[in-house]
C-alpha cells in the first residue's frame, strides 16, 4: 500500500506542475517553446511530467537549443535528446521509485518548467525541481533570445561580471547579517536563528560567476526595470529560516555593465 505522504506529493506534482503548461512564440521569431505534458496514474493518483521542446523550422536551431534547455536538468538518467523519448524515461523512472524498498535509492528527482517572462524575444524560463519525497522546492533559471536563437548566458549579458558577482556575494551577506542584528539573543528562537544564520555565513560557498545565470528580467509595463539575481536556501527544518530568495539590482543603475546588444534590444541609451 502506497505511504500517504508519498500519495499527498504526487498529488502535489500533478498541482504544481500541471499549471505550468505553455507554449511561447515571439513575435517576428520563428522559434517556439513548447512544454510538453504528459501523466501516469499510480495508486488512483496522477503525476504529471513536463519537457522542454523547441520547434523550429531549421533542426541545427533545434539541436542547438534543445541541447542547451536540456543542460538544466538534474536527471542525468535523461540520456536521450528526444523530448517525447525523455517524457517516457521520466515516468519508468519515477514508477521505479514506488518499487524499491528503500526510497532513497530513488535516481529521479520530479522537475517542472515555467516560461517566467517574454519581453522583445527574450525568454526566462524558470526549471524547478526536488528529491523525490522530499517537499524542498529549488529552481534554476535559463534565459534565451529567441530571435537570435541562443543561450543568454552571464558572459553574454555583463560586460564585467566580476562586478556584479561581488555585489552579489556582498548584497547577500548583508542582507541575513542585517537579520542577525535585529535578533534578540534573550530569546531562545531568536538565538537558534542566530546560530543556524551565523554558521551558514561561515561556512556557505561564495556564488560563483555560473550562479549569474540563475537571473531573470523584470518589466513593468513591459519596460526594463530590474535584473533579479535567484538563489536556493536550505533544506529541511532550516528552509524557513533561509529560505529561497533573489537580489534585485536596477536596470539603468548597472546598465555601464550591460552589453549594449542587450541595452539595444530593450531601447536602453547606450
Amino acid at each position: 500500500m502506497l505511504n500517504m505522504k508519498y500519495l499527498i506529493y504526487i498529488i502535489s506534482i500533478t498541482f504544481f506542475v500541471s499549471c505550468n503548461s505553455q507554449t511561447n512564440k515571439t513575435e517576428n521569431s520563428k522559434t517556439k517553446i513548447i512544454i510538453l505534458e504528459d501523466s501516469l496514474l499510480i495508486n488512483q493518483s496522477y503525476a504529471v511530467f513536463e519537457e522542454l521542446k523547441i520547434d523550429n523550422e531549421s533542426s541545427e536551431v533545434i539541436n542547438k537549443l534543445q541541447k542547451e534547455v536540456q543542460n538544466v536538468s538534474v536527471n542525468g538518467e535523461l540520456k536521450s535528446n528526444d523530448p517525447q523519448k525523455r517524457l517516457e524515461i521520466k515516468k519508468k523512472l519515477f514508477s521505479d521509485c514506488f518499487k524499491k524498498d528503500q526510497i532513497n535509492e530513488c535516481v529521479y528527482s520530479p522537475e517542472g518548467y515555467k516560461i517566467q517572462s517574454e519581453n522583445k524575444g527574450i525568454v526566462t524560463i524558470k526549471y524547478s525541481y526536488n528529491q523525490f519525497s522530499s517537499y524542498d522546492q529549488f529552481f534554476k533559471y535559463l534565459t534565451l533570445d529567441l530571435q537570435k536563437n541562443k543561450l543568454l548566458n552571464y558572459d553574454v549579458v555583463f560586460v564585467n561580471p566580476d562586478t556584479i558577482l561581488k555585489s552579489f556575494n556582498d548584497d547577500y551577506t548583508k542582507y541575513f547579517q542585517d537579520i542577525l542584528d535585529d535578533l534578540d539573543l534573550t530569546k531562545d528562537e531568536d538565538q537558534e536563528e542566530f546560530d543556524i544564520i551565523e554558521s551558514h555565513l561561515e561556512q556557505r560557498r561564495p556564488f560563483e560567476l555560473k550562479d549569474l545565470n540563475n537571473y531573470e528580467f523584470v518589466f513593468k509595463n513591459n519596460q526594463i526595470e530590474i535584473i533579479r539575481f535567484h538563489y536556493n536556501g536550505m533544506t529541511g527544518a532550516y528552509k524557513s529560516i533561509i529560505p529561497n530568495g533573489y537580489v534585485d539590482y536596477n536596470f539603468l543603475m548597472i546598465s555601464d555593465n550591460i552589453s549594449n546588444n542587450i541595452k539595444t534590444r530593450f531601447n536602453v541609451e547606450k
